[in-house]
């Protein structure tokens, strides 16, 4: 039995966390609610905004809101719901953003103890300090206002009471917050308990978790540990319970503010999405949606060539795909529960790879494998470039070596046979993900790391055991490998053929040593930015600054030059050679010659600014793998006090810090130097200890501030149901029917997300069908012969279209829409964000104008 001071330490440490949860979510809590509900007519082109105040005051950006239209009582009218952490004493309407001209019939409020209305010229004595308006006229039908310029706006109180909440209305928030942080405190509890190998609970859960572990273990490759399984379910009941309540990480609740602005309510919304992930929420997700709601072909117009679709990374239903378990949801669920089994593989599916992978090399270490695939899936790049391929690539690497060291290695039929099937998985896993800067790295690091793992006496004695197996199961992984991979060349050569002679991007040639050293390790620094209002070294997006704690230097200073040989530090070895030699293909001033040679062995394809994920993956490997054989008493690091070593280095990434402060000032201030440092220096002090729940709180530490980076949010209701989408498909959403957007290109993006057929928008290789009725002498392929954003725009009546470059990635299509060129390209609809001018009009069938989202809608008349 446990002494009493033990478990009066456990409540003691359950009351601490459930306190600062329950304070945390209470004080975050907005129990007040006021919609503010406006029956006026505003220009299509403006929009409206409220401000709130507290103390009648003070107005605050971040105390706003929105216009968004609804329906209310049978009539259209702008609605500003309001959510409080206190009673709203005054609102600040800003009813146009622009010169012009507005009515208003009548205003409701509707709080938590009432409603208050008024109407007609009841509306004028309420009025209080007009800016930028004046009144032109009032009667029954309520006001005339006039906008003198951009920023107009007059004030209005809100009636006393009419937010008023009981006792009881007030203590609910912080109830269920207490509820929750109960809840949430007794897992932690149950979490620790299990990790605790002292604790009888650990040893009752153990008794069920063995016997899966003896199952899945193989001794000659890992035995693995009954926490490991527990760690394993956890993920697997977080997995399950994501996927089922439709969550997802996509920016696109950035949609509610365009075509038209609106509220939305969701069950789940925490963070906000990120305008600079625009090629997920603009462009990979329409593509994936439009995938998953026409059939999932290899050929989709609204992609590309043939064949881009799966070039593209979008689902295709084809035998790849059994590679490819981001998009078995699509194939198993609904769409909604889809897009959340995609999202839920980038996340816990990473986590549970790395972890595999570090259960591995550091013969099952649970608590180091669990902190270094926590620090990992938390690292700034990852989460920075959550809608690209960063943890693809590394899970189908980790995928690749976990493979191939159980097939080379098991001495059971059925572990040979899970490591042929995840062997020859990886190859085309990894080709669906093709981007060649990571893969090619990746490749080579999976090469080292292997070198490491089988080179050695016992790794033959094992591979010479069961050999007829072995050999069996050989073959049938270099079967499955030839038999996707060659499905895989088979339906995207083509389009590749064409990707490659785009004159963006193209072929790229890359000869490396142009990166500058001091921009490898920033990320020690960098990972605590959590916004995009400060960056390193502008003037780069948020997501280009973003990289990785890259801590391989360390390891130099910590491991005895004399024990770089021994057989334990073999694989560290291994791993400090591959990092050598990414550092000077990244940075040194190689000869011409050896530059050559390297470009010859496909470096070329790597450019130095992209080596990030080389070096991070091989030096968390690196210090997991110190980490835990120090913790297991096999390796002696430098006979030097942990402390000192520990102030030492933290003193020089200090050092380093304030050199690029020389570069950078604004960002790498001394505060956040003193915090890079000091969590190196603790870092240092855990893995020379080998301390392993140090380690493991260093890296949720190091993690934590990137889970604000992307949203959560649960459902895609709100975007794929919004009214501008859904008329589209009202309209124009048979399987002939073809729009063309002009003005704003989102707009296109939008109408593919629902599977509708748009000739502009985001193109991943050029579309010689469309092409050769737009341009068919050719006379503008060096515009048009790229991965590129589509606009349209109007063009001069009886021209040709023409093509015009703005950027690298976006071309303008100046088409005239009463010409010929227009309908051979097989366009019915029309939809327009700006006015069409009268000539335009004429050619076209009206069918939604100066719509309040700020598009019309038309069909395309025969030519006579």
């Amino acid at each position: 039995m446990l002494p009493r001071w033990r478990g009066a330490l456990r409540v003691l440490r359950l009351v601490l966390i459930s306190g600062l949860l329950t304070f945390n979510l209470g004080v975050r809590s907005k129990p007040y609610q006021l919609d503010v509900v406006l029956d006026a007519s505003i220009p299509v082109t403006a929009t409206a905004q409220v401000f709130y105040s507290f103390d009648g005051l003070s107005y605050y950006p971040e105390n706003s809101q929105i216009m968004s239209h609804k329906m209310v009582d049978g009539r259209m009218a702008i609605v500003f719901p309001l959510r409080t952490a206190k009673p709203v004493k005054t609102l600040r309407i800003d009813p146009l953003n622009e010169v012009g001209s507005l009515t208003w019939s009548g205003m409701t409020l509707h709080g938590n103890s009432g409603t208050w209305t008024r109407h007609g010229t009841e509306l004028q004595g309420l009025l209080q300090h007009l800016d930028q308006l004046k009144i032109v006229s009032s009667d029954g039908a309520g006001l005339r206002l006039e906008a003198t310029g951009i920023d107009s706006k007059l004030l209005i109180d809100v009636p006393d009471g009419l937010m008023h909440l009981s006792w009881g209305q007030r203590a609910l928030p912080w109830l269920k917050a207490l509820a929750g942080s109960l809840l949430v405190g007794v897992l932690l509890e149950l979490l620790l308990r299990l990790f605790r190998p002292d604790q009888r609970f650990r040893r009752a859960v153990d008794a069920g978790l063995a016997r899966i572990a003896k199952a899945v273990s193989d001794p000659s490759v890992l035995t693995v540990p009954a926490s490991a399984i527990g760690v394993y379910a956890v993920l697997l009941l977080l997995a399950g319970v994501w996927v089922g309540a439709k969550l997802h990480q996509s920016s696109i609740g950035l949609w509610d503010g365009m075509y038209p602005p609106e509220y939305v309510e969701r069950a789940v919304s925490l963070g906000s999405p990120k305008p600079i992930r625009s090629d997920e929420w603009g462009t990979l997700t329409p593509w994936i949606l439009n995938q998953a709601q026409t059939g999932m072909k290899n050929d989709n117009a609204n992609i590309g060539a043939p064949g881009s679709p799966m070039l593209a990374g979008a689902p295709v239903l084809s035998p790849v795909m059994v590679a490819q378990p981001k998009y078995w949801g699509f194939v198993l669920l609904d769409i909604e529960r889809g897009f959340s089994w995609y999202w839920a593989y980038k996340s816990f599916g990473l986590i549970a790879a790395f972890f595999t992978l570090l259960l591995l090399l550091t013969r099952g270490d649970t608590v180091v494998s669990l902190a270094g695939a926590l620090g990992m899936f938390g690292a700034s790049y990852v989460q920075w470039w959550a809608s690209s391929v960063p943890s693809e690539v590394i899970s189908g690497f980790v995928m690749s070596v976990v493979g191939t060291v159980y097939l080379l290695q098991a001495r059971s039929a059925k572990a040979m046979a899970v490591g042929a099937v995840l062997a020859a998985l990886s190859v085309p896993n990894l080709l669906l993900q093709l981007y060649p800067p990571f893969l090619l790295q990746m490749g080579y690091l999976a090469a080292f790391l292997l070198v490491g793992l089988l080179g050695h006496k016992a790794a033959l004695e094992n591979f010479r055991f069961r050999q007829p197996h072995r050999w069996m199961f050989m073959g049938l992984s270099v079967l499955i490998v030839a038999l996707l991979a060659g499905s895989w060349y088979g339906q995207v050569r083509d389009a590749a053929q064409v990707m490659m002679n785009t004159a963006y991007p193209g072929k790229r040639v890359n000869l490396g040593g142009d990166y500058p050293w001091y921009a490898i390790f920033y990320g020690v620094f960098e990972s605590w930015k959590i916004d995009d209002s400060v960056i390193p070294f502008p003037p780069v997006n948020p997501s280009e600054a973003s990289t990785f704690w890259i801590l391989f230097p360390l390891v130099a200073f910590m491991v005895p030059w004399q024990r770089w040989r021994q057989p334990t530090l073999r694989i560290v070895t291994l791993l400090m050679a591959y990092c050598l030699l990414l550092l000077a293909w990244t940075c040194l001033p190689l000869p011409h010659a050896v530059k050559t040679l390297l470009s010859g062995l496909g470096w070329s394809l790597v450019p130095a600014s992209r080596t990030q994920i080389g070096f991070a993956v091989a030096s968390a490997l690196m210090m997991a793998l110190l980490a835990s054989a120090t913790a297991r008493g096999e390796l002696k690091l430098v006979k030097v006090p942990s402390v000192l070593l520990a102030l030492a280095l933290a003193l020089v990434v200090a050092a380093y810090g304030k050199y690029l402060a020389t570069h950078d000032p604004v960002f790498f201030s001394n505060g956040r130097i003193a915090l890079g440092a000091s969590v190196v220096g603790l870092l240092v002090y855990a893995v020379h200890r080998g301390l392993r729940w140090m380690y493991l709180a260093l890296m949720v530490l190091i993690a934590l501030p990137t889970m604000y980076v992307n949203p959560v949010q649960n459902g895609l209701g709100p975007y794929l149901n919004k009214r501008s989408f859904q008329l589209a498909r009202q309209f124009g959403g048979e399987t002939h029917d073809k729009w063309a957007v002009f003005g704003n290109l989102r707009l296109a993006q939008g109408y593919r997300s629902l599977g509708l057929h748009v000739i502009n928008g985001t193109y991943y290789s050029p579309r010689a069908d469309l092409l050769d009725q737009l341009d068919p002498d050719g006379q503008y392929k060096e515009v048009w012969n790229r991965y590129a954003h589509v606009e349209l725009v109007s063009g001069e009546e009886g021209k040709k279209p023409r093509f015009e470059l703005k950027y690298a990635d976006h071309y303008q299509i100046f088409l005239d829409v009463c010409g010929p060129h227009i309908r051979a390209a097989g366009v019915t609809h029309v939809a327009y964000t700006y006015a069409p001018s009268a000539r335009e009009q004429a050619c076209m069938e009206p069918l939604i104008v100066n719509d309040f989202s700020g598009e019309s809608l038309y069909r395309l008349r025969a030519l006579n």
